[in-house]
This record gives C-alpha cells, structure tokens and sequence, in this order.
C-alpha cells in the first residue's frame, strides 16, 4: 500500500497532523494526503524546481515548515505558490541561510498573500539589503500578526527599517529582535515607533547591547 493510501486511511480530515517529509517521499504525499502542517527540515530536502512547483498543489497546508532546507537559485514557482495560496497561515523558514534572491521573493508573495499570519525567519544570514525588504512588509501586508527575526544580528540600518514599518503598521503583534547585537540607536528607533504603534503586543529585545540609557 502507498503511502498517501495509508494517510488518507488514518487522518481525520479535521485535525492538525505533522508529517515529516523526505525528498523521496514528498511528491506523492503532498498530491494526495489529507495533511494540513507539513514539516521539513534537517537538510533533508533539496528545494529543486520541480519541488517548488509542488506547491501549488497544497491546497489544504496551513502551516508549512521549511528550516535549514536548501534552495536553488530560481525560486519563481515559490512566489507564484505564496501568491495564489489561499490557506497558508503560518511559513517557517529559519535557520535557511537565505540568499537575496528568495527574500524579494518571499516579499513579493507576502504583498499578493492575504492568508499568512506567522512568517519565521529566525538564524538567517540575510544582507542587509535583503532585511530592509523583509521591513517594507510592515508597510505592505494587511495580514502579517507575527514576525519572529531572532538571531540575525542585524545592523542599526536594519533595525531602523523595521521601526519605520512599525509606525504604520496596524496588523502586526508580536514582533522578536532577540539575539540580534542591537544597539542603543536601534532600540530608540523601536521605541519612537511603539509611540505611534497602537497593535504590537509582544516585543522581545533579549539580548541585546542595549546599555542602561
């Protein structure tokens, strides 16, 4: 018996199941299982071009985890899935490594989504101006609560992006800069934004190089 026989068999179409997903595995689990979370992670997928295209048959996945997978330069077929997907919720990407290639990517798609809630990209070695992208979101998604940024050692210029986003920013609620060296100037900056900022509610600064000011 394949497979996805034996997961249409044992999952109720109405709960949450993790599924953990091989490169062998995912093409016919992913066309025909009744999942809804699909984890990914350990270097265990090679993210080809016919994988990316994949996606466009995830049609029921509401919360997609991809950590410390590995991308190939061309990731069309991974913005035009973000841009028609009509259920994703949450998107996992941490610990990815992430070139500037898939990060104006994942803005293009998050500008067209109106479903994503929770995009995670924590430990990721983004440049500076892939980041400052990723801030303009703030101004641009209308569905964005959660963006967890842990872990990226981001520059003051960054940092200061962000916080510009934040002052018109009305969705977005949960915000983590943990872990990221930030100074003095960028925590001012944050701060001037929570002024205006009348939605975030959860802001995690830990450590920081924040001083005592």
């Amino acid at each position: 018996m394949l497979l996805y026989d034996i997961l249409n068999k044992i999952l109720p179409p109405t709960r949450t199941f993790v599924l953990r997903l091989t490169s062998k595995t995912i093409k016919s689990v992913i066309e025909n299982a009744k999942v809804d979370t699909i984890v990914m992670t350990k270097n265990d997928v090679m993210f080809t071009q016919d994988k990316l295209n994949s996606l466009n048959m995830w049609c029921n996945v509401t919360e997609l985890y991809l950590k410390n997978c590995i991308f190939e330069e061309n990731h069309n077929a991974f913005v035009n899935a973000l841009c028609a997907n009509t259920t994703l919720v949450k998107l996992y990407l941490n610990g990815n490594f992430l070139k500037n290639d898939i990060v104006i990517a994942i803005v293009l798609a998050l500008c067209e989504n109106t479903t994503l809630s929770l995009l995670d990209l924590n430990r990721n070695k983004i440049s500076d101006t892939g980041w400052c992208l990723i801030a303009t979101v703030l101004d641009l998604n209308s569905t964005l609560v959660e963006l967890y940024l842990n872990g990226n050692f981001l520059r003051e210029n960054v940092v200061h992006a962000i916080a510009d986003g934040l002052h018109t920013n009305t969705t977005l609620t949960a915000l983590d800069l943990g872990n990221n060296n930030m100074r003095e100037g960028g925590a001012h900056a944050i701060a001037e934004a929570l002024r205006t900022n009348t939605t975030l509610e959860k802001l995690n600064l830990e450590n920081n190089l924040l001083g005592c000011n």
